[in-house]
């Protein structure tokens, strides 16, 4: 499937604009189908949510991670980090996903290349993931792999 020009973008401008960020969240969640046309029934479709996070002075992310994995609260994070920008349903992932919710392997293959591309921008020290809502473990979108908590 063609990648669609203005997601690319969103994405490497978004990663661009937060190269100072300690970590980078990338969040598929589901909301209403924006729609120019009135609708009788409501469509739930895929977005992706992006967050650029700071990491609070004296907090280490490494706390947080058992905590999460063993609650399945990310709000756990939220103790820990100062928010530097949200991009929240803005990117409509429908093309990734067009039978949503199935083929999310196939969807989730496309959307974390864009992803990995736009991530190689970031330093080294920095961190960037994937998941979707209220899903453990999250993907290291440098190695591609589920978060390493070693």
């Amino acid at each position: 499937m063609p990648m669609s020009p203005s997601i690319e973008n969103a994405l490497h401008q978004f990663f661009s604009r937060h190269r100072q960020a300690r970590l980078i969240t990338a969040v598929v969640d589901t909301g209403v189908k924006k729609s120019a046309a009135p609708q009788t029934a409501l469509e739930m479709v895929p977005y992706l949510n992006l967050r650029a996070l700071d990491i609070a002075a004296g907090k280490a992310l490494r706390t947080a991670w058992p905590k999460i994995a063993a609650t399945g609260h990310w709000e756990h994070l939220e103790d820990l980090v100062e928010e530097l920008d949200c991009s929240a349903f803005e990117i409509c992932l429908e093309p990734f996903y067009p039978n949503w919710p199935d083929g999310l392997a196939q969807g989730d293959g496309q959307v974390v290349r864009l992803l990995q591309a736009s991530a190689a921008c970031l330093p080294a020290g920095s961190t960037a993931l994937f998941y979707h809502v209220d899903s453990w473990p999250p993907l290291d979108l440098r190695t591609g792999q589920p978060l390493d908590l070693s």
